[in-house]
């Protein structure tokens, strides 16, 4: 049976019709500048740009300010992604490029490891 299926229909006024969410409207986090000049100056932007110069300084990685104005405003230009995706997306890529991003210290731990084991096995083969 089909029962389960339909909605229970319910007495309407007449004239009241039943409302459709609306799906062209994007929620809070998803805007999009109409522009990347518009974008870059927007307090959020500025905001970003200051706090990820301060982040990659002490880190030792130098990104000047301009540096990463211009990868948003590039990432904006040509992509469809939302001012709070191009901010994380610049996000990702500075950190990577800088060192940041954790991936670094795990292959250097890794590298350590490694070099023991060989260094060990050269000790009990009798190498040097």
């Amino acid at each position: 049976m089909m029962l389960g299926q339909f909605r229970p229909m319910a007495m309407k006024a007449p004239g009241e019709e039943e409302k459709e969410p609306s799906q062209t409207e994007k929620p809070p986090e998803a805007a999009r500048s109409p522009s990347s000049e518009n974008f870059l100056n927007t307090p959020e932007a500025k905001e970003f740009v200051g706090k990820m110069g301060e982040r990659l300084k002490q880190g030792n990685f130098q990104a000047t300010k301009r540096g990463i104005t211009d990868i948003m405003g590039t990432l904006h230009r040509n992509s469809n992604l939302s001012d709070k995706e191009v901010m994380k997306e610049t996000e990702r890529i500075l950190l990577r490029l800088g060192g940041l991003d954790g991936f670094s210290g795990v292959l250097s731990g890794l590298k350590a490891k490694s070099e023991g084991l060989i260094k060990g096995l050269k000790t009990i083969m009798g190498g040097r």
